[in-house]
């Protein structure tokens, strides 16, 4: 049975989609086009011989770095397309507040002590990090 056109343009689409996803994944650039000598693991340093044109700063990333942004970025779309689609209205309202105000108010700073504080009796004897010795009046647990 002979394939009809339809059914190539879909073969040739599926496989080009399951490349372009291997080539994502393997950190490759998504052209399939080397540019530069790096791999995977380390970065390039010098530009392939018959290479032509210009060169992105991209193309020198080793593939695991090229990778890392990429899921980085798939992660935090994602994460987002999750928010709109569960809870639209708290998102929308969220993206107009830092919007409006796109620096967030800071804590409140602790007052800063004078010089020296007495001690106050109330105040437990051996707190923080030393531990007590096997001798001391405050040995707990």
């Amino acid at each position: 049975m002979a394939q009809t056109k339809f059914d190539k343009q879909v073969e040739e689409s599926a496989e080009s989609l399951v490349f372009g996803i291997g080539r994502f994944l393997a950190g490759r650039p998504m052209d399939g086009e080397r540019k530069t000598d790096a791999t995977f693991w380390r970065t390039g340093t010098r530009v392939l011989p018959k290479v032509e044109g210009k060169v992105s700063r991209s193309s020198y990333r080793a593939g695991w770095q090229c990778l890392v942004f990429r899921l980085s970025w798939l992660g935090a779309a994602g994460g987002g397309a999750y928010l709109v689609g569960s809870h639209p209205d708290t998102t929308a309202q969220t993206v107009r507040d830092v919007w409006a105000n796109p620096d967030p108010p800071s804590p409140p700073r602790r007052p800063v002590a004078s010089a020296w504080s007495p001690p106050q009796p109330w105040a437990a004897p051996c707190t923080g990090w030393r531990r007590a010795s096997a001798g001391s009046s405050c040995a707990s647990g």
